[in-house]
């Protein structure tokens, strides 16, 4: 084997290493950030099976009309288009 040919496997070894270990550190890292609740408080959702409950939360929140939306809303979503213009008039948004 070439000199200058082993010192490109073994920087070549060493690199993959250094990548392979920075991956499993960020992994590691990551993992322990999503047991955490981000305000401090335990969450106190709870899960919906009936069409009743969903309904209820649905009332809770704020409709807006279609025609109430803001502009940079319609252009951000593509509602601002002709051919979805129609199906969506008269609908209310959450």
């Amino acid at each position: 084997m070439r000199p200058h040919s082993r010192i490109m496997t073994v920087a070549t070894i060493i690199v993959g290493l250094f990548l392979l270990l920075m991956l499993l550190l960020s992994c590691e890292r990551s993992y322990h950030k999503t047991d955490q609740v981000s305000d401090g408080k335990q969450s106190s959702d709870k899960e919906i099976l009936t069409y009743a409950g969903i309904d209820s939360v649905l009332e809770s929140l704020e409709k807006i009309p279609f025609e109430k939306l803001d502009g940079a809303y319609l252009r951000f979503s593509g509602y601002d288009k002709e051919m979805y213009r129609a199906g969506i008039k008269g609908k209310v948004f959450y």
